[in-house]
């Protein structure tokens, strides 16, 4: 998590804007257009890997260390490749237990993410509230890693989840 959030402020810095979670995002870049054969559950996962792969990038995702944790759970195919520079495959960053690590803007927390776990489970996530019933990093973006139960922890309940925050103790 702390490997992609720091890519994520790099890209922030680089670019002026977050990486997109969607493919729309990437107009007018050499990605425009870009679409999967098969579906749109991890979008954002794999959107976010496109972005923080850029080569234009300070630190592209690729050269940090321990950075060899992509996958495709989904089994999703990209339409286009720009320039024969990346894999055909639609992947995701992975967490430690195979799951995609999924990526939220504030301008999608009220809209679930769809993903597909690495055992095939199709899974909604949501951005997570405080108690007080803000999101984390209203602002921003969210990370979360399910955990090792593949599951997301319910509301006040956020026993094994992973993320670029810290919760509320309230």
């Amino acid at each position: 998590i702390t490997m992609v959030r720091t890519a994520i402020d790099n890209y922030q810095q680089d670019f002026k804007r977050l990486p997109p979670e969607t493919m729309a995002g990437f107009a007018g870049t050499q990605w425009a257009g870009l679409a999967v054969s098969e579906n749109t559950t991890n979008e954002c996962c794999e959107c976010l890997l496109v972005a923080l792969r850029h080569p234009d990038l300070r630190t592209p995702l690729t050269e940090l260390p321990g950075a060899s944790p992509f996958g495709n759970t989904d089994n999703d195919i990209w339409n286009k490749v720009p320039n024969g520079s990346d894999k055909v495959d639609a992947m995701e960053i992975l967490d430690a237990w195979g799951n995609p690590i999924v990526y939220i803007t504030k301008n999608h927390y009220e809209q679930p993410v769809q993903i597909v776990l690495a055992n095939g489970t199709i899974l909604d996530v949501h951005a997570v509230k405080k108690p007080t019933g803000v999101y984390y990093n209203q602002d921003s973006f969210q990370l979360i890693s399910l955990g090792a139960d593949g599951k997301q922890d319910e509301e006040g309940n956020h026993n094994d989840d992973f993320y670029n925050f810290t919760l509320d103790e309230e």
